[in-house]
């Protein structure tokens, strides 16, 4: 063991950091190896998360339910506001003129020819019928009366001609 061993020499501060691998700000380079990777670990997290929100906010799929086709009936509605204009307008009147009494149908109901749709109030008309047919009474009665009246002159006239012929009246009379 007699070997001289050669005492190191002062090498420069850079030496130094060299040999226990340390940067110029003293910092290990597995220190800053590890926290290269914290932050690379960080950021995959981070984008992993950011990712998965964006998946989870997507809206949701949207699921058709198919059926064999076939005929049946198909039914539109339609929901707006608006003013409706009918295709056909019918203005319905009555021969009479009076009060309603009651209508027998509603609005937009389908109607058919010769069905009742009003009920006027005819209180008015049924006294005027009274009255018609008692004028036509009194006519019937004058015209019997005047019957009867023609019957009886014209037995004047065919008994004063008989009286004319046999000398017993004068042509006056007649």
């Amino acid at each position: 063991m007699d070997q001289v061993v050669n005492p190191p020499k002062a090498e420069s501060g850079t030496s130094i950091e060299a040999a226990l691998g340390l940067d110029r700000k003293g910092v290990s380079r597995k220190r800053r190896r590890l926290w290269l990777y914290a932050l690379l670990a960080i950021a995959v997290v981070a984008a992993g998360i950011a990712l998965y929100q964006w998946y989870a906010a997507a809206p949701p799929r949207i699921e058709y339910t198919t059926v064999p086709a076939a005929t049946a009936d198909l039914t539109v509605e339609v929901s707006a506001t608006g003013t409706l204009q009918p295709l056909t307008q019918v203005d319905i009147s009555s021969e009479l003129s009076g009060i309603v009494r009651s209508v027998a149908v509603n609005e937009n109901q389908q109607v058919k020819k010769g069905d009742v749709l009003a009920t006027l109030d005819t209180a008015k008309l049924e006294v005027q019928i009274e009255r018609a047919t008692a004028s036509a009474k009194a006519a019937a009665a004058s015209v019997e009366d005047a019957k009867v009246t023609l019957h009886e002159n014209e037995n004047a006239v065919v008994r004063a001609s008989a009286l004319t012929k046999r000398g017993m009246a004068t042509d006056q009379s007649l």
